[in-house]
């Protein structure tokens, strides 16, 4: 699908779409790191993801950030976030098919999330291992962090260099960033260090140093919603060795400011977990937008006008969500031993706490973990187990496909609850 902006630039996006009467449930992906298996590994595992959704009920679009891989005009990092997640909500919400719509992803999938997520549309949003202030993480203390700047761009590069290559040949990307990175840390003057870094489109670090030079206030490049603004219910996700950790924690305390009720879990994660934490989530995401995009009354609400609208969620009566807990208060891991952060205390459990009386299916990992899991909402129940499917009997016939169009298939040892068909439009 090609997605028209404001200034006429398309954007490009794929669409997974349930094999069951619209309108859906949809989650909208916008990534810079590709949308499919022919740009990498990044973009193999957001495909794997939507389609896992997509088994789930839910309508899928996973689409490039201006500037990157299909999309149209120049990347230019955070600059275009804001105006271009409204324009793309605002389009998605005109299509008959789409019933609320929920925002999904890590790192900068979170941070797009967070730009756009005052936007009328938006019901739910799960930013992963983000903060909405990115100034804070890219110029720490009003100076360029040049250790994350500098990898970062190498990685945009490199993936621009391997992509439609074949999967193994990206392997090579990882110590390509490293050799690079460690060469810019060398070079002098500081402000000339991208001349050490792959060579590619991603061309931002030149003119953001000349303008920080002349004593320009470069946090006009990373507009965004202020916390406080966004009524859509919020699941944050962090970890306790990951650079967004503060920001993500000043998000949730300005969300509970706000009189919002914001839920929050984090692991022993680094920065450079998520893609462990994009797939391994996915149980907890499916929980997440079941109760926020399909809760009693909400599912596939529209207004007059026909287009999906958006409403703070409230838990219905009676159910197990409370009212989160206050920062610094002890941490619960599933067993439901109380823990300190980073206190040494190994176990073999790396899922979410749970309300008394309820179970939880864990994932084991064979060395033991250092830090809990803190889940700031008392009582909240999420498992990273994989949905059970609704019972079906054998695989359902598939609707014809026009052409473009790919053909569903089941997941090993697992019926979906719906087939998938991927539309893709280049």
């Amino acid at each position: 699908m090609a997605i028209p902006m404001r200034d006429g630039v398309r954007l490009i996006a794929d669409r997974y779409v349930p094999e069951t009467p619209p309108p859906f449930p949809v989650i909208l992906i916008r990534t810079p790191y590709g949308r499919g298996m022919p740009n990498g590994a990044f973009g193999l595992i957001t495909e794997f993801c939507a389609r896992r959704f997509a088994e789930q009920g839910y309508a899928v679009v996973v689409q490039d950030v201006r500037g990157r891989f299909d999309s149209g005009s120049a990347f230019e990092p955070f600059r275009f976030e804001r105006e271009d997640g409204w324009d793309t909500l605002t389009w998605l919400s005109d299509r008959d098919w789409c019933g609320p719509i929920g925002m999904w992803g890590s790192s900068y999938l979170g941070i797009v999330q967070w730009a756009a997520a005052d936007h009328p549309a938006v019901r739910a949003l799960m930013p992963m291992i983000t903060a909405s202030d990115v100034y804070a993480v890219a110029f720490h203390d009003g100076l360029l962090n040049l250790d994350l700047g500098a990898r970062w761009i190498a990685i945009l590069n490199l993936q621009e260099q391997y992509k439609r290559r074949p999967l193994l040949s990206t392997a090579a990307l990882a110590t390509g960033v490293e050799r690079s990175a460690r060469r810019a840390f060398r070079h002098l003057p500081l402000y000339e260090a991208d001349a050490e870094l792959p060579k590619g489109t991603v061309r931002y670090f030149r003119s953001w140093m000349n303008e920080h030079l002349n004593g320009e206030d470069l946090r006009r490049y990373f507009p965004t919603a202020a916390p406080g603004s966004v009524t859509a219910p919020v699941l944050l996700v962090g970890g306790w060795y990951d650079f967004f950790l503060r920001g993500l924690l000043n998000d949730y305390a300005a969300l509970q400011a706000a009189g919002h009720s914001p839920r929050m879990v984090i692991g022993n994660w680094v920065h450079f977990s998520y893609a462990f934490l994009m797939l391994n989530s996915l149980g907890m995401a499916v929980r997440w937008f079941d109760e926020t995009l399909r809760g009693s009354g909400m599912e596939n609400e529209r207004s007059a006008d026909g287009r999906a609208v958006a409403r703070p969620y409230t838990p219905d009566v009676g159910t197990t969500q409370g009212a989160p807990v206050t920062l610094g208060t002890p941490i619960t891991h599933a067993s439901g031993l109380p823990l300190l952060p980073m206190e040494n205390r190994p176990f073999a459990c790396s899922c979410w706490a749970t309300a008394a009386g309820r179970n939880t299916t864990t994932f084991h990992r064979p060395i033991g973990c250092e830090a809990g899991i803190w889940t700031a909402a008392a009582g909240w129940t999420m498992s990273m187990a994989r949905r059970r499917p609704r019972p079906s009997s054998t695989t359902r016939p598939l609707r014809r496909r026009s052409s473009g169009e790919r053909s569903s298939r089941s997941v090993p040892g697992r019926a979906p609850i719906a087939g998938w068909s991927a539309v893709r439009t280049c």
